[in-house]
């Protein structure tokens, strides 16, 4: 295939990594969540696959030296993240699993908790609430308070969640498109 096909394939195939992003962050069910992490992730790893299809056009040293520094920036760890998803998504058939999740800057503090309040919880739906002794829920919105919510990923690893999962996503694009820019800096253009 020549040069020029397959750098227009694996463009393709990046723009439809940009679309799940696009309808990650548009969704409005979490089914449709699930349909973006799963394309975003199955369509990130195709990027390289198609990529690969270069191999041919130089000696193995030379395309394992330069395929090492053109991967470079798909080693951060949460391109790696992303990379590592497919495999239990795709070939395994494990669920996507979507929930909430909530930043909250600025501390409960005891006071602000109702009596008989066990613990606050973020919903399904974004709300926060303290849920009772007897499992009635009290809405724990305190004004004083900022609240940031997204949806993420369970399998997001604690110390990424913090940040919402559309901003992880967006870095992993970046790091596609330099893998894309090096490609065609080395192959040509995709005209």
């Amino acid at each position: 295939m020549p040069r020029s096909e397959v750098l227009e394939n694996a463009a393709e195939i990046l723009d439809a990594v940009r679309h799940a992003l696009e309808d990650w962050t548009g969704a409005s069910q979490i089914s449709r969540l699930k349909t973006a992490v799963r394309n975003f992730v199955e369509q990130g790893r195709s990027v390289t696959w198609a990529l690969h299809h270069l191999k041919g056009d130089m000696p193995d040293d030379e395309w394992d030296e330069w395929w090492t520094k053109a991967t470079a920036p798909l080693q951060d760890p949460i391109s790696r993240f992303f990379y590592d998803l497919r495999n239990p998504i795709v070939k395994e058939g494990q669920r996507v699993p979507v929930h909430p999740m909530g930043h909250l800057q600025g501390t409960l503090t005891m006071d602000q908790r109702p009596p008989g309040a066990v613990r606050w919880v973020l919903t399904s739906d974004l709300r926060t609430i303290w849920v009772m002794e007897d499992g009635s829920e009290v809405p724990a919105d305190v004004p004083t308070m900022k609240m940031d919510r997204w949806w993420t990923v369970a399998q997001l690893p604690q110390e990424f969640r913090h940040v919402p999962l559309t901003d992880h996503m967006e870095k992993h694009v970046t790091a596609l498109e330099r893998v894309m820019a090096a490609a065609i800096a080395r192959f040509g253009t995709t005209e």
